[in-house]
Protein backbone atom coordinates (compact mmCIF):
# COMPACT_ATOMS: atom_id res chain seq x y z
CA UNK A 1 0.00 0.00 0.00
CA UNK A 2 0.96 3.52 -0.49
CA UNK A 3 0.17 6.62 0.91
CA UNK A 4 0.48 10.20 0.98
CA UNK A 5 -0.78 12.85 3.37
CA UNK A 6 -1.47 16.71 3.38
CA UNK A 7 0.55 17.69 6.28
CA UNK A 8 -2.14 19.53 8.00
CA UNK A 9 -4.39 16.13 8.08
CA UNK A 10 -1.68 13.85 9.71
CA UNK A 11 -3.69 13.60 12.74
CA UNK A 12 -5.82 11.38 10.14
CA UNK A 13 -3.28 8.69 9.46
CA UNK A 14 -4.66 6.37 11.13
CA UNK A 15 -8.29 6.49 9.71
CA UNK A 16 -6.45 7.23 6.11
CA UNK A 17 -4.72 4.06 6.06
CA UNK A 18 -7.97 2.12 7.07
CA UNK A 19 -9.89 3.50 4.17
CA UNK A 20 -8.91 0.10 2.00
CA UNK A 21 -10.34 -2.01 4.68
CA UNK A 22 -13.29 -0.18 5.67
CA UNK A 23 -14.81 1.55 2.23
CA UNK A 24 -17.20 -0.88 1.29
CA UNK A 25 -18.34 -1.21 4.88
CA UNK A 26 -18.86 2.45 6.38
CA UNK A 27 -19.55 5.68 4.88
CA UNK A 28 -22.28 7.89 3.00
CA UNK A 29 -22.39 6.34 -0.23
CA UNK A 30 -23.25 10.09 -2.48
CA UNK A 31 -22.10 8.15 -5.89
CA UNK A 32 -21.74 5.52 -7.47
CA UNK A 33 -20.97 4.86 -10.65
CA UNK A 34 -17.88 3.44 -12.57
CA UNK A 35 -15.97 4.81 -9.40
CA UNK A 36 -17.64 5.13 -6.15
CA UNK A 37 -17.77 8.25 -3.59
CA UNK A 38 -18.70 8.28 -0.21
CA UNK A 39 -18.42 10.78 2.84
CA UNK A 40 -17.12 10.05 6.36
CA UNK A 41 -16.89 11.98 9.69
CA UNK A 42 -13.39 11.75 11.01
CA UNK A 43 -12.36 13.66 14.04
CA UNK A 44 -14.87 16.40 13.43
CA UNK A 45 -14.05 16.50 9.70
CA UNK A 46 -16.07 16.03 6.68
CA UNK A 47 -13.74 13.30 4.71
CA UNK A 48 -14.87 13.16 0.49
CA UNK A 49 -13.33 9.62 -0.46
CA UNK A 50 -13.55 8.63 -4.11
CA UNK A 51 -12.90 5.07 -4.42
CA UNK A 52 -11.38 3.97 -8.29
CA UNK A 53 -12.04 0.77 -9.88
CA UNK A 54 -9.07 -1.48 -10.36
CA UNK A 55 -7.87 -0.68 -13.82
CA UNK A 56 -7.74 -2.65 -16.89
CA UNK A 57 -4.44 -5.20 -17.79
CA UNK A 58 -2.93 -2.15 -19.63
CA UNK A 59 -3.33 0.70 -17.25
CA UNK A 60 -2.33 -1.66 -14.51
CA UNK A 61 0.96 -1.74 -15.85
CA UNK A 62 1.27 1.85 -16.37
CA UNK A 63 0.07 2.41 -13.15
CA UNK A 64 2.42 0.83 -11.44
CA UNK A 65 5.33 2.06 -13.52
CA UNK A 66 5.24 4.66 -15.81
CA UNK A 67 2.70 6.64 -15.03
CA UNK A 68 0.45 7.93 -11.32
CA UNK A 69 -2.75 6.62 -11.09
CA UNK A 70 -6.06 8.99 -10.62
CA UNK A 71 -5.97 9.15 -7.03
CA UNK A 72 -2.16 10.57 -6.77
CA UNK A 73 -3.06 12.91 -10.38
CA UNK A 74 -5.98 14.33 -7.95
CA UNK A 75 -4.38 15.06 -5.18
CA UNK A 76 -1.07 16.46 -6.93
CA UNK A 77 -3.48 18.09 -9.66
CA UNK A 78 -5.28 19.74 -6.62
CA UNK A 79 -2.38 21.19 -4.87
CA UNK A 80 -1.57 23.15 -8.19
CA UNK A 81 -4.76 24.23 -8.64
CA UNK A 82 -4.83 25.96 -5.43
CA UNK A 83 -1.20 27.01 -5.84
CA UNK A 84 -2.65 29.11 -8.89
CA UNK A 85 -5.83 30.13 -7.16
CA UNK A 86 -8.09 27.95 -8.16
CA UNK A 87 -10.94 26.59 -5.81
CA UNK A 88 -10.94 23.06 -5.48
CA UNK A 89 -11.82 21.02 -2.01
CA UNK A 90 -8.57 20.79 0.06
CA UNK A 91 -6.51 17.37 -0.46
CA UNK A 92 -6.27 15.44 2.34
CA UNK A 93 -3.93 12.41 0.85
CA UNK A 94 -4.53 9.50 -1.50
CA UNK A 95 -3.67 5.47 -1.08
CA UNK A 96 -2.54 3.21 -3.83
CA UNK A 97 -3.50 -0.48 -2.88
CA UNK A 98 -1.03 -3.43 -4.73
CA UNK A 99 -1.14 -6.84 -5.11
CA UNK A 100 1.76 -8.87 -6.71
CA UNK A 101 3.11 -5.40 -7.74
CA UNK A 102 0.52 -4.47 -9.65
CA UNK A 103 -1.95 -1.42 -8.31
CA UNK A 104 -5.48 -2.22 -7.11
CA UNK A 105 -8.06 -0.04 -6.00
CA UNK A 106 -6.66 3.66 -5.14
CA UNK A 107 -8.56 6.55 -3.42
CA UNK A 108 -8.52 10.02 -3.42
CA UNK A 109 -9.59 12.00 -0.02
CA UNK A 110 -10.31 15.37 0.26
CA UNK A 111 -12.82 17.66 2.69
CA UNK A 112 -16.38 17.08 1.15
CA UNK A 113 -17.61 20.89 0.38
CA UNK A 114 -21.31 20.07 2.04
CA UNK A 115 -23.16 23.13 1.06
CA UNK A 116 -21.99 22.88 -2.70
CA UNK A 117 -24.36 21.75 -5.57
CA UNK A 118 -23.08 20.92 -9.48
CA UNK A 119 -23.66 23.26 -11.98
CA UNK A 120 -26.10 21.01 -13.42
CA UNK A 121 -28.28 21.93 -10.77
CA UNK A 122 -28.59 25.29 -13.00
CA UNK A 123 -31.71 24.15 -14.25
CA UNK A 124 -33.62 24.19 -11.06
CA UNK A 125 -32.39 27.81 -10.27
CA UNK A 126 -34.72 30.54 -10.95
CA UNK A 127 -35.01 31.63 -14.43
CA UNK A 128 -34.26 35.31 -13.33
CA UNK A 129 -31.14 33.93 -11.57
CA UNK A 130 -30.19 31.73 -14.67
CA UNK A 131 -28.28 34.76 -16.75
CA UNK A 132 -26.52 35.85 -13.35
CA UNK A 133 -25.16 32.34 -12.50
CA UNK A 134 -23.76 31.32 -15.97
CA UNK A 135 -22.15 34.60 -16.04
CA UNK A 136 -20.29 34.22 -13.40
CA UNK A 137 -20.01 30.16 -14.45
CA UNK A 138 -18.00 31.96 -17.69
CA UNK A 139 -16.04 34.34 -15.44
CA UNK A 140 -14.83 31.31 -13.34
CA UNK A 141 -14.42 29.36 -16.55
CA UNK A 142 -12.16 32.07 -18.08
CA UNK A 143 -10.54 32.82 -14.86
CA UNK A 144 -8.97 28.63 -14.63
CA UNK A 145 -8.08 29.16 -18.39
CA UNK A 146 -6.00 32.40 -17.56
CA UNK A 147 -4.06 30.27 -14.70
CA UNK A 148 -2.86 27.65 -17.51
CA UNK A 149 -5.47 24.65 -16.04
CA UNK A 150 -7.69 23.38 -18.80
CA UNK A 151 -10.19 20.49 -17.24
CA UNK A 152 -10.76 18.26 -20.16
CA UNK A 153 -13.99 16.64 -18.78
CA UNK A 154 -15.33 20.07 -17.54
CA UNK A 155 -18.95 19.34 -16.88
CA UNK A 156 -21.68 20.10 -15.15
CA UNK A 157 -20.85 17.76 -12.81
CA UNK A 158 -17.53 18.81 -12.51
CA UNK A 159 -17.82 21.90 -10.75
CA UNK A 160 -19.64 22.94 -7.79
CA UNK A 161 -21.67 26.33 -6.71
CA UNK A 162 -23.09 28.09 -4.32
CA UNK A 163 -23.79 31.41 -3.09
CA UNK A 164 -23.35 33.74 -0.47
CA UNK A 165 -25.21 37.43 0.58
CA UNK A 166 -21.68 38.50 0.97
CA UNK A 167 -19.75 37.06 -1.68
CA UNK A 168 -22.06 35.86 -4.42
CA UNK A 169 -21.70 33.16 -6.58
CA UNK A 170 -18.31 31.34 -5.59
CA UNK A 171 -17.32 27.74 -7.55
CA UNK A 172 -15.25 24.90 -6.52
CA UNK A 173 -13.44 22.14 -9.23
CA UNK A 174 -13.66 18.74 -8.92
CA UNK A 175 -12.57 15.01 -10.62
CA UNK A 176 -9.13 16.55 -11.13
CA UNK A 177 -7.10 13.57 -12.90
CA UNK A 178 -7.77 14.94 -16.27
CA UNK A 179 -6.43 18.08 -16.36
CA UNK A 180 -3.95 20.02 -19.01
CA UNK A 181 -1.40 22.61 -17.14
CA UNK A 182 -0.52 25.20 -20.37
CA UNK A 183 -1.43 27.82 -22.17
CA UNK A 184 -5.15 27.76 -23.19
CA UNK A 185 -6.21 29.42 -26.09
CA UNK A 186 -9.70 31.13 -26.34
CA UNK A 187 -10.92 28.35 -29.02
CA UNK A 188 -9.27 25.58 -26.80
CA UNK A 189 -11.16 27.07 -23.88
CA UNK A 190 -14.67 27.35 -26.00
CA UNK A 191 -14.33 23.53 -26.17
CA UNK A 192 -14.37 23.29 -22.68
CA UNK A 193 -17.64 23.42 -22.85
CA UNK A 194 -18.56 20.68 -25.06
CA UNK A 195 -19.54 18.40 -22.69
CA UNK A 196 -21.52 20.77 -20.31
CA UNK A 197 -24.72 20.04 -21.38
CA UNK A 198 -26.21 23.52 -21.59
CA UNK A 199 -28.97 24.55 -23.49
CA UNK A 200 -28.03 25.70 -26.94
CA UNK A 201 -29.25 29.53 -25.54
CA UNK A 202 -27.67 29.17 -21.95
CA UNK A 203 -24.67 28.10 -24.33
CA UNK A 204 -24.56 30.95 -26.37
CA UNK A 205 -24.83 33.38 -23.51
CA UNK A 206 -21.65 31.69 -21.30
CA UNK A 207 -19.55 31.93 -24.65
CA UNK A 208 -20.86 35.49 -24.80
CA UNK A 209 -19.64 35.96 -21.37
CA UNK A 210 -16.55 34.40 -22.07
CA UNK A 211 -15.64 36.57 -24.89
Amino acid sequence: MKINIYPKYSFLESFIRSVPDIFQKEGESIYKGRNEVKVFEVEGVRVNIKSFRIPHLINRVVYSSVRKSKAARSYVYALRCLESGVPTPEPIAYVETYRYGWIGHSYYLSIHEADMRPMKYVYAVADEETKTLLEAYARFTAFIHKQGIYHRDYSLGNVLFDKTPEEGYRFSMIDLNRIDFGPVSPEKGCHAFERSNLHDDQLDWVVCCCG
